[in-house]
This record gives structure tokens, C-alpha cells and sequence, in this order.
């Protein structure tokens, strides 16, 4: 079979040579020498079927055709005779393909030329991936997604646009365009969808929460049948802050000693309790000692202020070193005045000895409490 097939094609090209040889040049044009090109075509490294158009090519000018297959040639082979004025750099086509390959055109000559054409991969989406994959926001806030393709040639594309976009749980959240919005409470999936592929991110809609709780002050001293106010102010997950004193519920770690409620304390008897404020879970505690006056005792006479604001009060420096029993004061714990009616107007839990400053007319009460004793001071 080879051996007919291989006396066909040679007997092919010396007809075709013999032919052109015998033919009588144009003297008018210039002179023009045949040249066979064969060999085989294949599209995509497949054979192409019987039938197929090669076509010869110099520049945009088409010098030749032949079929594959034709004169009892392979389905895929085939012989093409061309005239040219040479030298001619020819390309050739498969049906409408560009072949690959390219031959040197040679008068008189039998040129191999297997040619092969690839047609173009159609570019599909392989893969969405959505951003970002997971994410927490508060019911009534909006969170943008996006989705970006990668294909089939390796190129990535943003698709957030043109992808359907949707919740798998509308009542928790909804989506357009990847632009989600909180709805209530739960976590539902959000999907990016196009031509058939889909990527998916995870959305959890939450409420703010409280954090942490800073109780102020955060440690107090008051006498017997004396109250304290208490604050408590609340840090969320959102980093904002709260009042939250009358939201909180307050305790004592000992009612003997004091009461709270809403923050005020009341001290009942002497000693120590540990005042705690309570929200959603997350409490924090202070230290209250309820004292008394252990001992009074007169230092100086009383006297009227003058009467401007503004005047200042000496304490006697006879307080830094004689106590009831002649001991000293050992530490001072505060100092406070008062005016004879009870209205108090100053407070200070560390105060040095030194001067009070007079905030309106009138008498005033000074007291000193001490670690081991306060003395009652009229002024």
C-alpha cells in the first residue's frame, strides 16, 4: 500500500513539473516557475478529513489551493502547485487557520510541508472567590463583598458586578450587588454566582455587647450613716462607652456593713464590703470602709470666715503631731469641711496638711480622719 501511495505522489509531481515545463512563457509578464508543495495538515494535532482546503499564500495574495485527500491521496494529505517569480517566502492556510508553518518556494522544486493550525480555546470561568471569606457586623450596618473569576488561561477578573449575589438566609441578611445589609441576629452564607460557577464568604450579624466594666471610685471611705455614690461605666464591642450605673445591678459582699442600690452606698457599721456592679454577665468591684470618729477634741476657737470668696483656711500644724492619747497620727486618711448646716464643701481622700480654700460665707466644720482616730475641728 506504501509503496503504491508513494508512486502516485512522485507521479503526481512529475506530471505537475512536466506540465509547467511544457508550458509557453508570457513574454510579456515576468517569468514564472512552477513549484510543488506537499505533505500533510492537521487542526488542534488532528488530522483534518478528505476534502479540506490548503491554500498557498504570498503576503495577502493567495498563489495555490488543493484538497486533502484528492487523487487517491490520505484523507490528510495533499499536493499544491504554484507559478511564481521567485524568490517567494510562501504561509499557508487550513481552511480559514493560519498554519504554523511557513516554506521557501524553489522553480522547479517538490517541497515538504507538513502543516499544522490550532484553532483558539474558548477563555471559561474556572473558580470565584469572594471577600472576604468571613466577617461579623452589627443588625442595621452594611458590609461590602466582592467577588473576583479566575479562568481558564489563568487570568483573574473582578466580577462583582456582573455575578448574582445571594443569602442564603434573607431574614438574617440580604445582598445585591455584594452589598450586604444586617438584618437580624444569625449568620447566613453569601454567594457569588456566574455561568454556572459560585463562591461563597460567610456573614455574621451580631449586636454590640458589653466588654468590661470600670466601677469609680475605685476604692472609698465614709463615716457611719454616711452615703457614697458609685459610678459604673460600661465598654463595648463596638469601643464605644456608657454610663450604665442605673442599669447595673450593684451588690454588697456584706449588707451589715453597707447597702447599695443604684450605685449609692449607705455605711451601716464599721468594717469593709466589696460593692460590685453587674450587666449582661461582666461585673467589676470596689472597696468601701465605712469608719467613725474615734475621738473629738477642740484645737483651736471658733472663728467667722471672711467673708468673700475665695479666703483660705490654715489647719493647725498641732494635727500633725498630737493625737487623743499623745501617740501622733499615724496616716491621714481624709479631710473634708462643712458648714453648720451640713452642706459639705470639700472632699479630698488625700489632702496634705495645708490650707482649705473658702468656697462661700459662713462657719465651717473641719474634719480629719486619721488610721487610728478623727477629731472633729470647729473653725
Amino acid at each position: 500500500m506504501k509503496k503504491m501511495f508513494g508512486r502516485r505522489l512522485m507521479l503526481a509531481i512529475c506530471l505537475a513539473l512536466l506540465l509547467s515545463v511544457l508550458a509557453i512563457p508570457n513574454t510579456a509578464q515576468a517569468a514564472t516557475y512552477p513549484c510543488l508543495f506537499y505533505g500533510t495538515a492537521a487542526v488542534n494535532d488532528e488530522p483534518v478529513d478528505a476534502g479540506t482546503e490548503i491554500t498557498a499564500w504570498v503576503g495577502d495574495e493567495q498563489v495555490g489551493s488543493a484538497l486533502t485527500g484528492d487523487g487517491g491521496l490520505e484523507v490528510n494529505r495533499f499536493t499544491l502547485s504554484v507559478d511564481l517569480e521567485p524568490p517567494a517566502e510562501m504561509t499557508f492556510k487550513i481552511g480559514e487557520l493560519n498554519a504554523i508553518e511557513t516554506a521557501t518556494f524553489v522553480q522547479y522544486g517538490a517541497v515538504e510541508v507538513n502543516l499544522t493550525a490550532y484553532t483558539e480555546a474558548e477563555v471559561t470561568l474556572v473558580s470565584i472567590a469572594v471577600a472576604p471569606v468571613s466577617v461579623e457586623i452589627l443588625v442595621g450596618e452594611t458590609q461590602a463583598f466582592t467577588a473576583n473569576g479566575t479562568y481558564s488561561d489563568d487570568s483573574i477578573t473582578d466580577i462583582t458586578a456582573e455575578a448574582v449575589w445571594t443569602s442564603s438566609d434573607t431574614a438574617v441578611a440580604t445582598v445585591e450587588e455584594g452589598l450586604a445589609t444586617g438584618l437580624t441576629l444569625g449568620t447566613t452564607t453569601i454567594t457569588a454566582t456566574l455561568d454556572g460557577i459560585s463562591g461563597t464568604a460567610s456573614l455574621e450579624v451580631t449586636e454590640v455587647i458589653l466588654v468590661s466594666i470600670a466601677v469609680t471610685p475605685e476604692s472609698a471611705s465614709i463615716l457611719l450613716g454616711e452615703t457614697k455614690q458609685f459610678t459604673a461605666i460600661g465598654t463595648y464591642s463596638d469601643d464605644s462607652i456608657a454610663d450604665i450605673t442605673t442599669e447595673a445591678v450593684w451588690t454588697s459582699s456584706d449588707n451589715t456593713v453597707a447597702t447599695v442600690e443604684e450605685g449609692l452606698a449607705t455605711g451601716l457599721a464599721l468594717g469593709t464590703a466589696t460593692i460590685t456592679a453587674m450587666l449582661d454577665g461582666i461585673s467589676e468591684s470596689t472597696a468601701l470602709s465605712v469608719v467613725e470618729v474615734s475621738a473629738t477634741i477642740e484645737l483651736i476657737e471658733g472663728v467667722n470666715i471672711i467673708p468673700y470668696t475665695g479666703a483660705t483656711i490654715s489647719l493647725p500644724e498641732a494635727l500633725t503631731n498630737i493625737g487623743p492619747d499623745g501617740s501622733g497620727v499615724v496616716q491621714i486618711i481624709w479631710v473634708r469641711a462643712a458648714w453648720t448646716e451640713g452642706n459639705w464643701l470639700y472632699y479630698n481622700a488625700a489632702i496634705p496638711w495645708g490650707n482649705l480654700t473658702q468656697l462661700e460665707n459662713g462657719r465651717a466644720y473641719i474634719i480629719v480622719v486619721s488610721q487610728d482616730c478623727s477629731w472633729e475641728i470647729p473653725q
